[in-house]
């Protein structure tokens, strides 16, 4: 199988509630949808909440039987434990099933507060295909970081530069100081390959980061040992955790609306960044309905807007029937 293959990938959710929660419904259109891709020997990954509980696999029939049929057409459940866990239930309803077993199948569950069930992944790829471990360098551009190198330029003896009468020594020594300095205040570190789209917000701070990492490890201990003490210690700290995000994400937009006050064009695109509106990059139309009927030729276009731009402040302003006020009325006492 070349890495060039296609996968088909289905996404399923079968409601708990009648009458679309219908059991055997549900099965007998999972399995036709299985074999009509068997038949096509296409590789495919299924995936969804099936609000079917693997767990009671050997206490209930239905689900013994649902399981058997999966196996039997080819398809594994890489999915093995809970992925809804309540302090006093654990229930593995979110499915994930393959046909791509000549595959290196490495599957994960996901620890997310976003929703009451955690998210499911999966990675495949081939056997024969050595996964990638490589180190790339890096530096750590802080801000403790440049603190230090403005410390270390303000420190820096530049006396053998300025007494050198060689320009071009003169130049060299500079950069040599520069580099020292750049060099003991960013050292090269070493890392694993990390992911180019990952970003980190620029609202948050070093404070937000430590936080969020303390937010994961109480939710695993919350996970792992759902008792009512780390229970109540991660709701208490995910509160704290959610107001500081609120402030950090206020004064940051309050303070670059602003550093912009004066842009208006600034200033529109960092409230459209706000609200999550994306630039409108559709295709204009290839004509325009002038006088209820449509226009395709250019000329006309830009003539029907010009029209329509100059003429509509005064057609408003007929429609706005006369005040019996006058505008002075509204005015005070004249400086």
């Amino acid at each position: 199988m070349s890495d060039s293959q296609n996968i088909v990938v289905g996404v399923i959710y079968r409601p708990n509630t009648a009458p679309k929660a219908d059991f055997d419904l549900f099965t007998s259109a999972l399995f036709d949808i299985m074999q009509s891709i068997n038949n096509e020997h296409k590789l495919c990954v299924i995936m969804g909440d099936m609000n079917v509980d693997l767990l009671q696999y050997s206490k209930h029939k239905k689900t013994n039987d649902y399981l058997d049929t999966i196996f039997s057409l080819g398809y594994l459940p890489v999915i093995t434990k809970p992925t809804r866990v309540c302090p006093s239930s654990a229930t593995l309803i979110d499915h994930m099933y393959t046909n791509s077993l000549t595959r290196q199948l490495i599957p994960a569950i996901v620890l997310t507060d976003v929703a009451d069930h955690f998210a499911t992944c999966l990675l495949i790829r081939n056997k024969s295909k050595r996964i990638d471990n490589k180190t790339h360098t890096y530096r750590v551009f802080s801000e403790r970081n440049i603190a230090t190198y403005n410390n270390f330029l303000i420190d820096i003896d530049f006396s053998p530069v300025i007494n050198e009468t060689c320009a071009n020594t003169a130049y060299d020594k500079l950069m040599d100081l520069h580099q020292n300095a750049f060099n003991a205040a960013f050292p090269m570190k070493k890392g694993n390959k990390q992911n180019k789209n990952s970003k980190i917000q620029p609202w948050a701070s070093p404070e937000f980061i430590m936080s969020s990492r303390r937010k994961t490890k109480l939710l695993k201990e919350k996970c792992k040992h759902p008792t009512e003490v780390n229970i109540n210690i991660y709701k208490e700290h995910n509160r704290s955790h959610n107001s500081l995000r609120r402030i950090l994400k206020s004064n940051y937009f309050a303070n670059i609306l602003e550093d912009n006050r004066y842009d208006m064009k600034k200033t529109w695109s960092i409230l459209n960044k706000i609200i999550g509106r994306q630039n409108d990059k559709s295709i204009f139309p290839l004509s325009f309905v002038i006088d209820g009927k449509p226009e395709k030729d250019l000329s006309k276009i830009s003539n029907g807007f010009n029209d329509f731009f100059s003429g509509i402040g005064r057609k408003t302003a007929a429609l706005i029937p006369p005040s019996p006020r006058n505008f002075k009325n509204y005015l005070g006492n004249p400086l």
